[in-house]
């Protein structure tokens, strides 16, 4: 009897251990689960965080690429390009209003992320704004200020049928207060468009002046740009005096210290070229003749410009957007020398004829006469419009070209859903599933779909070339102006 009980005993006991082993493992199983889903969660965060940054890669390499004039798509999903442990590719697309769409694939681990931005490729810092002023900008009495778009035709082309000389949306900004003079009806400053003065400014305006569009302030100041002043070798002073021998620059990137031109006489710049001058004098009675119907015309000036009355300016080609005349001279101190532009002034602009381009001078007063009709865009550090002045906006200087220091613009960015393609759903590391599939992703530097370049150039000679090719192919030591750079 005492034996069978002591069975009975040992079995209830091993039982209960047993029932403590399974409670135990069964504990153990269960937390290994748990720290398994903890870790899982874990490395799927860390990789997402990782898919990310690969995708914001990939905007980069984007951007970089629509700055350098091509289209921004990178790889696709058959083939991504790989970036560290991860892969992506970039979608473009072209929008009505001609930004750019970029979406941004980025898979990394199992993680997944899509970002995309809107960028709007060539805007130039300033002349989007059309007359733009760092200080305060002037209007005067009788000043006119109309707009146009001139990739639409000439401006006679875009006056509204019946309803007088003058187009609108025109654009006027300032980081300050924007004054505009006139009292008494039919000689007041008109602007058919938007008046902008800076976040603390206000549009001052006489009780005759007629302003069309918004008055509003801006929600920030505007910065003006650097000029980007090439580096060439100076041919020192040159003198145009010979009434019968016009002086002719074209085709070449050249460089003065002080270019003059005689009373009587005549310079001719044409397209393409890049003229570079510390000092550039028009005399009474000089023409300046640009002409950009052959190509582009960029001037810049590093100490002063002095286009004295009776000298007149041209511009046959009648393009805004072909023509920069850049000013890097800076308002002398109290008690500085004249310089050219006399008065102590670096900036003195007095000459009449039509003036189709872009006026900058970031670092100076730019007062525009009524002798000169002008047409495209302006900025200056302090802007002002004398009494009759004519200035026509063109809106299409927007997206040209300046000669200034710009990238493309950012205009949004935000997360998007991810795209539904077999690679992504899986959620497996992209580069063992591209590997199984006998897919190398590819080099950043291969991924661009762009591969040929083709380039329109007058070479050292002055001879106008044309190649098509890959570039590694071209050598860009023969190129004396460039005038054109597409990729296909």
């Amino acid at each position: 009897m005492s034996a069978e009980k002591s069975g009975r005993r040992r079995g209830s006991a091993l039982i209960a251990s047993l029932m403590v082993v399974l409670v135990v493992a069964g504990l153990g199983v269960a937390m290994v689960q748990v720290h398994s889903a903890v870790t899982r969660k874990q490395v799927r965060a860390i990789d997402t965080k990782r898919a990310f940054y690969v995708a914001e890669a990939g905007l980069s390499e984007a951007f970089m690429a629509l700055s350098y004039g091509k289209s921004g798509i990178v790889a696709d999903e058959d083939v991504p390009a790989r970036f560290g442990d991860g892969v992506y590719w970039v979608e473009a697309t072209e929008l009505a209003d001609g930004t750019v769409a970029l979406i941004s694939n980025g898979l990394c681990g199992s993680g997944r992320f899509s970002l995309a931005v809107v960028v709007a490729t060539e805007v130039s810092p300033m002349t989007e704004l059309g007359a733009f002023s760092g200080r305060t900008l002037t209007v005067h009495e009788g000043c006119v200020v109309d707009g146009y778009d001139s990739s639409l035709g000439t401006y006679a082309e875009q006056l509204p049928p019946g309803e007088g000389d003058m187009g609108g949306g025109a654009r006027i900004h300032s980081n300050s207060d924007v004054v505009l003079f006139g009292d008494r009806p039919g000689s007041a400053a008109t602007v058919q468009g938007d008046v902008h003065p800076g976040p603390d400014g206000q549009a001052l305006m006489g009780s005759a002046v007629l302003v069309t569009g918004s008055t509003a302030p801006v929600e920030s100041a505007a910065p003006l740009p650097a000029i980007e002043v090439p580096q060439l070798e100076s041919h020192g002073d040159l003198l145009i005096d010979d009434p019968d021998r016009p002086l002719v620059l074209a085709r070449q990137e050249v460089a003065y210290d002080r270019l003059t031109i005689a009373a009587g006489a005549t310079a001719r710049l044409d397209g393409p070229l890049i003229l570079r001058v510390a000092e550039l004098i028009a005399q009474p009675g000089s023409t300046l003749v640009l002409d950009t119907v052959a190509g582009p015309i960029t001037v810049i000036c590093t100490d002063s410009i002095a286009l004295h009355e009776g000298s007149k300016v041209s511009c046959p080609g009648q393009d805004p957007t072909s023509l920069a005349l850049l000013i890097d001279a800076h308002e002398p101190e109290q008690g500085d020398g004249d310089g050219a532009g006399g008065d102590g002034q670096p900036v003195r602009i007095e000459a009449s004829g039509d003036f189709y381009g872009f006026l900058y001078a970031p670092h100076a007063t730019l007062v525009l006469p009524a002798s000169l009709r002008f047409f495209g865009a302006l900025a200056a550090d302090r802007v002002v419009l004398a009494s009759g002045a004519r200035v026509s906006i063109d809106r299409a200087r927007a997206t040209a070209r300046t000669g200034l220091e710009h990238l493309p613009e950012l205009v949004a960015w935000h997360i998007v859903s991810l795209p539904d393609t077999p690679l992504v759903k899986l959620r497996l590391d992209p580069l063992g599933q591209l590997a199984l599939q006998g897919i190398t992703p590819l080099e950043t530097s291969l991924a661009h779909k762009e591969r040929n370049i083709n380039i329109k150039y007058f070479d050292t000679t002055g001879i106008l070339r044309l190649f098509t090719g890959a570039e590694a192919d071209f050598d860009w030591s023969a190129v004396g102006v460039l005038v054109a750079v597409d990729w296909s």
